[in-house]
């Protein structure tokens, strides 16, 4: 059972795979009640104390706690806030490249790409490793900016190798490496991998999409129909 009415707090790696949160960058989880600190690192949390409800206590302390349960009804209050410990960062330079069966059905790419970020490797389809070629290689991300469409990569490369951006793959993000476009593949299920040249500086992620209202203006002017 995932609620612990001894400890009076919830489980949640009982209830969730929290490794699929860590790999994808989820770094802070909220609670209106105490969770399990296995894998989580409390951060905040209202001033009572989480057992002020034991069983052992005596009737003032069992009242006081739901008067305090009462008022939150028209006024929450504070809530418990934990880290995840060991989240995936935004960006990394993958330690190796394994392959991935075409196959495969959806639920095991997902696990097996977890797992994979986890271990900050990249986990990508076996044709696009037949199509990238050899990347074998290190790369280290220095820095991540978030820029205004998408996100600036300051990387380290003695020798080539791929960067993963933990954000996930859609057809609307482009990519390019020292200003030279770079093409995105799809790396551990969900997220984007880039291959690097030896000695590059800096990637750039950009998402662009158009707006329906600039599509329809387009449409428009094309057709002669818009003066």
């Amino acid at each position: 059972e995932a609620w612990s009415r001894k400890d009076l707090e919830i489980d949640l790696n009982s209830l969730a795979r929290t490794e699929l949160l860590r790999a994808a960058n989820v770094q802070y989880v909220f609670s209106a009640i105490p969770i399990k600190e296995e894998g989580f690192h409390l951060v905040s949390s209202p001033s009572y104390p989480k057992k002020i409800h034991d069983m052992h206590r005596g009737w003032e302390d069992k009242l006081r706690y739901y008067k305090r349960q009462f008022k939150k009804i028209d006024k929450f209050g504070k809530i418990y806030i934990y880290r995840l410990q060991d989240a995936v960062p935004r960006a990394f330079g993958a330690v190796a490249i394994a392959k991935g069966s075409d196959q495969e059905e959806i639920r095991d790419s997902i696990f097996r790409g977890a797992a994979a970020a986890l271990s900050r490797r990249a986990r990508i389809a076996e044709t696009d490793a037949l199509s990238l070629g050899d990347i074998s290689g290190q790369v280290t991300v220095k820095n991540v900016k978030k820029t205004k469409n998408g996100y600036a990569l300051k990387i380290h490369a003695p020798s080539k190798g791929a960067v993963v951006l933990n954000v996930p793959f859609t057809s609307y993000w482009r990519a390019s490496v020292d200003r030279v476009e770079a093409r995105i593949t799809r790396a551990n299920f969900i997220q984007m991998m880039v291959k690097i040249p030896k000695g590059a500086e800096k990637v750039e992620f950009s998402y662009d999409r158009q707006m329906l209202r600039d599509f329809l203006i387009r449409k428009l002017y094309d057709s002669g129909k818009f003066y």
